[in-house]
């Protein structure tokens, strides 16, 4: 059985293009810093990138981590440019300068890093379109949650004309996303909080908290070749304080065609401005009634290899429904690897990517791993699910 993408990082992008999909080891922004973390997801995009240069670590491609892959029917990308240390990735990046090759970024670098003119679209467009503060440009009002954009000392009068709750943002350039920048208040210690975590930032976006019925991530591709693409949609899988942790997709049931048509009016003005990639849209269904959007992220997604790959895998499985969702591991890789392999072997797990720590220069350093579940179910899904949690999967 093989596990093959709808279309390519090559595909969408096209040629004479390489994906640093790295955010810096000096950290910058609302992203944090996690040198094992950040390097297990350069592995992420390795069953969509096709020919696509692709810059990875070296722990997510070793003989291990590919035996897993080609069990469970996936081919990884072969046109890879591995680093295996911070010192690596900074030479690779040193010969990529001198390169033609433009660079394709989740997130924004430092100048040193990859220069303004390296990047494959306009870098001030790419920081404006992320910055959350610029939302109201490319939503209509209708669909927009009650929000205002204020600086920081504002943002006080807003809370005593408001009242409590409301969720308060970062309206930034800086490199953003994964909820690291979005602090709920529903109370006046949250809010003192919030305020002090955001007293630099630009300026604070305060919205309503949207009573949510669905949650999706509606995804779209603007292609090499000028065309506007429907990826699909993910039902987003969120904690009461809003932190991500992973994706119901379904062959059987989609987002309303109102909330794609949202989606692709959005992704249509981004497109006027030079945006070429991927996109997702946070798109609510309200308890009232409402198709809102809460939130643009102009970059590959964390559901953005399995909405690739779901056409594949609902052809090759007897499914309507599978949980992408990223894992970290408590035990040592032996197990885990035992544990992945019978679940590859059963049908019921697809890996997307997988983090193999090495034992001598990092001791003690467990697995990470996101892929997909399957079962005949949701309520099958999420039994393995606590599975995977009793053998160490959190």
């Amino acid at each position: 059985m093989k596990i093959e993408p709808s279309m390519t990082l090559e595909d969408i992008f096209g040629p004479e293009l390489v994906f640093n999909p790295r955010v810096s080891f000096q950290g910058m922004g609302w992203v944090p810093s996690d040198v094992n973390m950040d390097d297990f997801r350069t592995g992420a995009l390795l069953p969509i990138a096709g020919d696509m240069p692709l810059v990875c670590n070296g722990r997510t491609v070793t003989d291990e981590t590919l035996g897993l892959f080609e069990k469970a029917g996936i081919t990884p990308a072969s046109n890879l440019l591995v680093y295996d240390s911070e010192e690596s990735f900074y030479s690779l990046l040193d010969k990529l300068k001198s390169s033609p090759l433009k660079k394709v970024l989740n997130q924004p670098v430092p100048e040193t890093e990859v220069p303004e003119e390296k990047y494959w679209i306009d870098k001030d467009v790419f920081s404006y379109l992320n910055n959350k503060a610029n939302l109201g440009e490319f939503v209509p009002h209708e669909h927009r949650p009650k929000r205002i954009v204020v600086t920081p000392s504002e943002a006080g009068s807003v809370k005593d004309e408001w009242g409590l709750p409301f969720v308060m943002k970062a309206g930034t350039d800086l490199p953003n996303g994964g909820g690291f920048d979005v602090f709920f208040c529903h109370t006046d210690g949250d809010f003192a909080e919030a305020l002090e975590n955001l007293e630099d930032s630009e300026s604070i976006v305060i919205e309503e908290i949207v009573d949510i019925k669905k949650n999706y991530c509606i995804q779209f591709a603007k292609m090499h070749d000028g065309k506007i693409i429907y990826l699909g949609a993910g039902e987003q899988i969120t904690t009461d304080s809003g932190e991500y942790k992973g994706n119901w997709i379904s062959n059987a049931e989609e987002p309303p065609d109102e909330a794609i048509a949202l989606g692709k009016s959005i992704m249509e003005k981004a497109c006027e401005l030079g945006y070429e990639g991927v996109a997702g849209f946070d798109i609510l269904l309200s308890e009232d009634g409402r198709v809102v959007c809460i939130d643009l992220n102009f970059r590959l997604n964390g559901s953005t290899p399995a909405l690739l790959l779901k056409d594949s895998i609902f052809e090759s499985y007897n499914t309507q429904d599978m949980m992408y969702k990223t894992w970290k591991i408590d035990s040592e890789w032996d197990d885990f690897h035992s544990v992945c392999k019978n679940m590859i072997e059963t049908g019921t797990l697809i890996p997307l990517a997988i983090y193999h720590p090495d034992d001598e220069s990092n001791p003690g350093m467990k697995p990470f791993i996101n892929g997909i579940l399957i079962g005949e179910s949701r309520d099958d899904i999420l039994k393995k699910e606590q599975y995977l949690a009793e053998k160490g999967w959190n």
